[in-house]
């Protein structure tokens, strides 16, 4: 045997010794462990004891819960929510959560309805005629009923609109002023103002076909009853 290799040979065997003396070292710990934590795990259990195999009442309701954050809510949930917001003038929620409404059914009218009406709380003008004109595109405008369903407080809406009103008397030539105007005479039942500001708004915007045919549709003659039935 080479003796310069005996060193080497003996360097090898007790590295493998220690690391022999670590494995057991800690096996026994882990045994160590398990015995001290098991009797605790198991103290509360006794041949008799029944384990349950139905969820608790307050289980399942934190099961429910859990699925409710976790499943994507539909669209009138977030309609429903808007509702809520909007009732407590909380405007900038009510959009936003009527904005996930109109994204998850655009076809509904409703939606775009309560986005305009939020439009309208923040003074937003422009973006309350585009919504109120998709809305009237979709479907009938709301009665006064829905209309101040909406509101908490019904002087909350007659404050937003004296503001439009004042805005589209200081600004004459806005068509989205005159839009939103007759808008909301139609869905008070003011008929008669309702035609007045929509003539004005398709005279400066003779593009608007939705206009003309409004006029035309709640002419003379028109009543709450006629609104609701288109």
């Amino acid at each position: 045997m080479n003796r310069k290799s005996e060193p080497n040979r003996v360097k090898c065997l007790a590295r493998r010794t220690r690391r022999k003396i670590w494995w057991a070292c800690g096996a026994a710990t882990v045994v160590a462990l398990v015995a001290l934590t098991a009797p605790r795990a198991f103290a509360d259990f006794d041949d008799n004891t029944e384990i349950p195999t139905k969820p608790t009442e307050h289980q399942a309701e934190t099961v429910r819960r859990v699925e409710i954050i976790e499943r994507p809510w539909t669209g009138a949930e977030y309609f429903t929510q808007a509702k809520a917001a909007f009732r407590q003038a909380q405007y900038g929620n009510a959009y936003r959560l009527a904005s996930h409404a109109a994204i998850e059914d655009a076809q509904n009218p409703k939606a775009h309805e309560f986005r305009s009406l939020s439009m309208l709380a923040i003074g937003d003008y422009a973006g309350a005629a585009n919504e109120a004109h998709l809305a009237l595109s979709l479907g009938s405008p709301a009665n006064w009923a829905t209309l101040s369903g909406y509101y908490g407080n019904q002087q909350d809406y007659v404050q937003q609109l004296r503001a439009l009103e004042k805005f589209s008397q200081e600004n004459p030539n806005s068509a989205d002023a005159h839009f939103v105007r007759a808008y909301h005479y139609l869905m008070t039942g003011y008929f008669e103002s309702f035609r007045t500001e929509m003539a004005e708004a398709a005279k400066l915007r003779p593009d608007d076909t939705l206009a003309a045919n409004l006029i035309k549709l709640y002419g003379e003659g028109a009543t709450a009853a006629t609104a609701s039935s288109h």
